[in-house]
């Protein structure tokens, strides 16, 4: 399916009583602390495992309050926390954790990406986009996450079209993953 000219038509199959996808998460992984090191494995898993909570945060929460840290680590470590949080749908305590991120280092695409997540999450869409987008041009590592969530934003602000483009830009990136192809299903594309 592509689009044809300016004058295509655009649209999306309502969800029928379905309710909207939920954001997706980035994780960055980190190195030399075991603590951080187990973070960052809980947060890559997080929407796979079933752990309890506190399993899951423990080893966030340890890194975060015993071990010897770099800044850029430090932020690491709360935005793999942010992301179980995320995963639990504890998003205003998810947002606080990529905001201390980024206020320990504003460098860190996935902070930004994976703040976007949850401001959609909340139904903040437009701050959401400016998130991702920065997310986007500090090279995010997980790319695909940012351009899922920027189609979401951009659907629940009406931008069908550029829905369309950021589903089909995330399914481009990763060809392996459903979620971006489930959503362009709903899209029909037509003169």
């Amino acid at each position: 399916m592509r689009l044809v000219s300016a004058l295509a038509l655009l649209t999306a199959a309502a969800g029928l009583g379905a309710a909207a996808p939920p954001p997706s998460a980035s994780v960055l992984f980190s190195a030399q602390n075991s603590l951080a090191v187990s973070c960052s494995n809980h947060a890559k898993r997080a929407s796979l495992v079933r752990k309890s909570m506190v399993e899951q945060l423990a080893p966030c929460t340890a890194a975060i309050e015993t071990e010897p840290l770099s800044n850029r680590q430090l932020a690491a470590t709360y935005v793999n926390r942010g992301v179980i949080l995320l995963h639990a749908a504890m998003v205003s305590d998810a947002k606080v954790d990529f905001d201390r991120a980024i206020a320990l280092d504003g460098g860190i695409g996935e902070a930004y990406v994976n703040r976007g997540a949850t401001l959609v999450a909340m139904h903040q869409d437009a701050a959401a986009l400016v998130d991702i987008d920065h997310g986007l041009a500090l090279g995010a590592e997980e790319p695909e996450h940012a351009y899922f969530n920027r189609g979401l934003a951009l659907e629940n602000l009406g931008d069908l079209r550029g829905a369309y483009e950021s589903y089909s830009k995330a399914a481009e990136l990763r060809p392996d993953w459903a979620d971006p192809k489930v959503e362009l299903a709903r899209f029909t594309v037509g003169r």
